[in-house]
């Protein structure tokens, strides 16, 4: 019993968490509205654990700098990830891309963001099927109807198109695949989950690699399977110590335990 109370303690703070103040919401449209004042909050993913969501800089065009919550200085970066409290800087001619909370990849321009997304995603790469779409059931890629597979098929030309790394690109698409709900999506996950296995990764992606081990395991969770989607979440609440990383360690425990608690394990 007390270890599941600290589960729903846990659950609870992370949601006070994210109620208090999450890097990214929606988009801005113009400068004018490029400084705000960090309020903003964030859904939970697919996964039915809550997530402390997490802005990821897929790819930077130029001159991009990030200051983390806490330090002095700003920081160039090609890749990395927005939270709450970090402050992003946006050169002249410059552009960051990253993910929002309306499942997009947006292009942040010129200006000082404390948060990445307020509106709707102009100029992104939207990876769920357009507003207004029926639901549907799990079918292939060329069963889609012809207006829905040209739509499809440009965002997926986009994103690898975009210039991001290898991991990063595969990332997208698997999330792509598998947000329009296509039979292929287990091969594109399986992909991504070799990619990410691969002794070169860590050092890749630096930042983004725990959250894309986490969000791996989320994507094995919507294909029911628990036992690879267990073993990203251990592998993140292994390696966030060692990276210091206390919110993705976090986040990966919320997501383990409720996994486990869902198949009947509840003193785990």
């Amino acid at each position: 019993m007390k270890k599941v109370s600290a589960l729903g303690a846990m659950i609870s703070l992370l949601i006070i968490a994210t109620v208090m103040g999450i890097s990214c919401t929606s988009p801005p449209q113009n400068n004018a509205e490029l400084n705000s004042t960090g309020k903003g909050g964030s859904t939970p993913n697919n996964n039915p654990a809550v997530d402390v969501e997490t802005a990821m800089i897929f790819k930077v065009d130029k001159d991009v700098s990030l200051k983390a919550k806490g330090a002095m200085d700003f920081v160039r970066i090609l890749t990395g990830l927005f939270r709450g409290g970090d402050l992003l800087r946006v050169g002249d001619q410059s552009t960051a891309w990253v993910t929002c909370s309306d499942k997009s990849v947006c292009p942040l321009g010129k200006g000082e963001y404390t948060e990445c997304c307020r509106t709707a995603c102009e100029g992104g790469i939207r990876l769920y099927p357009p507003e207004g779409t029926p639901p549907r059931v799990l079918m292939k890629k060329s069963e889609l109807p012809p207006g829905d597979l040209q739509v499809f098929e440009t965002n997926e030309a986009r994103i690898r198109s975009l210039g991001a790394n290898e991991v990063a690109t595969q990332f997208l698409i698997a999330n792509l695949y598998s947000s329009w709900k296509l039979e292929e999506a287990n091969q594109e996950v399986e992909k991504l989950s070799l990619q990410l296995k691969d002794a070169r990764a860590q050092t890749q992606l630096d930042r983004l690699y725990l959250p894309m081990v986490r969000k791996t395991g989320d994507l094995y969770l919507k294909m029911d399977k628990k036992v690879d989607a267990e073993q990203n979440y251990k592998k993140v609440v292994d390696l966030a110590p060692k990276l210091k990383d206390t919110e993705e360690e976090a986040s990966a425990r919320v997501s383990l335990g409720q996994l486990q608690s869902d198949t009947g394990r509840k003193k785990e």
